[in-house]
Order: structure tokens, then C-alpha cells, then sequence
């Protein structure tokens, strides 16, 4: 881990992750961020996978959350190491969206459900921040070496993903139970949600 942290052109370079979760700054823009590149990488690619029946009532949605929630604090505890001139106005868009969200939950009819979101989905202001500072940090990172890997990874957890979907199609769920989505009606009609809770959100 601590190899992974120095900057590999020297070997006397301080690691950039302290005690206690304090950054120090690199020795180079590129020097001591592959730990935060494979979070990222991780949070995007692995999020869709996420499923954890028995433990949570949300099982698909819950492990989702607190990937997301998680990653997007450690981000937001190094900023501004990842902020980049270039993506400026991204960045600037992606500000203006999470005003959007903040103004939006206050002036709302019900402004905890806004902030929180649903029992069920947990898609409110607080998940979506989380989207928006990885979808700014993504930009951050995004160098050719490091958009080939996440690319990657995205097509490994889709095919993945894919695969427990046909899975559950010819009756083979070593997670869930069937009848959560087969439909015994017109000869029986299986919709399979893989990891994503529902059909459509799977399809989508």
C-alpha cells in the first residue's frame, strides 16, 4: 500500500496518505494517486454490482448507498488535490447542479424526503452529491492510461451483471428468491433485476 502511495520515479518521495486520513501533497500531479484512482475506478465500475440480501431491507440499494456516500467523502476530505484547471467549467456545472439539488430540497413540500430520498430508492440530495463529486473527481483523473482501465472495469461488471441476469431468466438465483420476479400469469414471465432491485432499472 505504501508503494503504491510514494511517487514510483524516486524512492525517497513522502507517502501522500498520513495518520489519521491527513493528505500531504505529492511530489508530482501524477505522484501518489493511484490509491484514489482505484476508488473511483471502484465506486463507478462496482456500484452496480452491490447486493446484500438478508442483511438490510433495501439489499440492492443500502450497499449502493454507502459505496457511493463513502467514496464521495474521502474525495471531498482531499480536495483540492483533484481539482484540475481544465475541467473548470465542468466543475462549475457540477456546482450549479448541486445548488439545483440544495434549493430544490428546501423550497420542497417535504424537504427531509427531498434530502434523504425514499425508503426504498435513497436516491435524494445526499446520494446525488455523492454521484456528482465522483462524476468531478472521474474528470480529475481522467487520463488516457486511467480511462482505458476504468473502461475496463465498467465492461468486466456489466458482463458480470449480464450474466447473473441470465441467470436468473433460466431459474438458476443463488441470491435471490424467483418469486420476487416471476409472474406464474400467460404461461409465467420472468423479469430479472440481476443486482439493480427491478427489471427496468436493470434494463436502463
Amino acid at each position: 500500500m505504501e508503494r503504491l502511495l510514494r511517487d514510483p520515479r524516486t524512492t525517497d518521495s513522502p507517502p501522500v496518505l498520513g495518520i489519521a486520513g491527513y493528505f500531504t501533497e505529492p511530489a508530482s500531479p501524477e505522484a501518489g494517486w493511484a490509491l484514489l484512482r482505484i476508488l473511483v475506478i471502484v465506486a463507478i465500475a462496482g456500484t452496480p454490482l452491490l447486493l446484500w440480501p438478508g442483511l438490510l431491507l433495501s439489499h440492492d440499494v443500502m450497499p449502493k448507498v454507502i459505496l457511493l456516500s463513502w467514496t464521495a467523502a474521502l474525495l471531498l476530505l482531499t480536495l483540492p488535490r483533484w481539482v484540475h484547471r481544465p475541467e473548470r467549467l465542468f466543475y462549475g456545472l457540477m456546482a450549479l447542479e448541486v445548488a439545483s439539488l440544495l434549493l430544490s430540497a428546501a423550497f420542497s413540500t417535504r424537504p427531509g424526503l427531498s434530502f434523504a430520498g425514499t425508503v426504498w430508492r435513497r436516491f435524494g440530495v445526499v446520494e446525488q452529491t455523492a454521484v456528482l463529486v465522483i462524476a468531478m473527481a472521474a474528470a480529475g483523473f481522467a487520463s488516457d492510461r486511467w480511462k482505458l482501465v476504468l473502461f475496463r472495469a465498467m465492461s468486466v461488471t456489466g458482463a458480470v451483471g449480464a450474466s447473473y441476469g441470465i441467470a436468473q431468466y433460466f431459474g438458476f438465483d443463488p441470491f435471490l428468491d424467483q418469486t420476487l420476479y416471476a409472474i406464474p400469469y400467460f404461461g409465467g414471465i420472468v423479469r430479472p433485476p440481476a443486482t439493480m432491485g427491478h427489471a427496468i432499472y436493470f434494463a436502463s
